[in-house]
């Protein structure tokens, strides 16, 4: 077979041109037009390498088609899951698996990731919730998010109660505390300011109130105006009072010097106080983070969610709350 000449290169590479245009465009259409094309050239050896290489290209296409479709789709598979290197991100969408049941590269995917606005979501499909070893409070619901518990990586809570969720679990924390060292009784009171964002200049408005909230039952009692909104509930607890110390598990406490103190106190045995009332800062058992709750309201708003959820707003209303933690023994 001799050389190929200049005018056949320059076929050639005519050819190829517009192989790689028309295979680009329609697939299989673009094939037989290459073919076609080709066997214009007048050259049997040109026409089977260039088929060969137009075969190539558009097996190629169909590979680069498939990788993109992954790459636009990113779907979560049991296997990678399952992975010892997987880790869950903190916030996950449970969403039915309708949405992608017909997209080639998701079968046999149990969700997807995504990133939003610089936060990874996991959106996990409804019908494998149960299989995945999470616990979702108070239950795992299609359509709703939820949010890492920071004391369980497997526990995830629903993004509009997570901040009642965990005062509730400080309450009934200080209460089981009082009873693990002997009180008679306690009462537990809040002290907060409620932050108003105006949400065009982000100016901050405060209002303080004073009020108590119970372990057992909240009741909010909301009055709106131009500049405040007051919340009250009560906790009241009453114990047997035998005088028996015992060091209680703390967990939204943990490293709050006040309490700790009281514990050694009392499990020292310096049982000489009656009462003791002590002031504890929200800011010290916080929730979260306010730049942890900014990122979640940019994540949802990044996923086109219509309702805000107003994280950063609870979390600064969290900081300037104060416990007022009176016990009697």
């Amino acid at each position: 077979m001799g050389k190929e000449t200049n005018d056949e290169k320059r076929k050639v590479n005519e050819v190829m041109a517009a192989v790689a245009d028309k295979t680009s465009q329609a697939g299989k259409k673009g094939l037989e037009f290459a073919h076609s094309a080709l066997a214009q050239t007048g050259s049997k050896a040109l026409v089977s390498k260039l088929a060969k290489g137009a075969e190539e290209f558009s097996e190629k296409s169909k590979i680069d088609s498939y990788n993109k479709r992954l790459r636009k789709y990113n779907p979560l598979f049991e296997e990678e899951y399952r992975s010892p290197d997987f880790f869950v991100p903190n916030i996950i969408c449970i969403v039915d698996d309708a949405v992608r049941r017909d997209v080639d590269v998701c079968q046999g995917a149990i969700g997807w990731r995504d990133n939003k606005k610089g936060t990874e979501v996991l959106f996990l499909y409804d019908e494998f919730v149960n299989q995945r070893g999470l616990t979702f409070v108070p239950a795992a619901i299609c359509d709703e998010i939820y949010y890492v518990d920071s004391f369980d990586k497997k526990r995830f809570i629903k993004l509009d109660s997570i901040f009642q969720q965990s005062h509730d679990e400080k309450l009934a924390e200080l209460v089981n505390v009082a009873c693990c060292l002997g009180a008679k009784s306690c009462t537990i009171e809040i002290e907060e300011s409620i932050v108003q964002h105006d949400k065009k200049n982000r100016s901050i408005g405060t209002s303080g109130n004073k009020g108590t909230v119970s372990a057992s039952e909240n009741i909010e009692a909301e009055s709106t105006s131009d500049s405040a909104r007051r919340r009250s509930s009560k906790a009241y607890t009453e114990f047997k009072g035998d005088g028996v110390v015992t060091v209680p598990t703390l967990k939204w406490f943990a490293y709050d010097n006040n309490v700790l103190n009281l514990i050694s106190n009392r499990w020292n045995g310096n049982n000489a106080m009656t009462t003791q009332t002590l002031q504890l800062s929200g800011s010290a058992s916080a929730t979260m983070s306010r730049k942890a709750a900014s990122s979640i309201d940019a994540a949802v708003l990044g996923m086109g969610i219509a309702q805000s959820y107003e994280m950063e707003d609870k979390s600064i209303n969290e900081s300037s709350m104060k416990i007022l933690w009176h016990l009697e023994f």
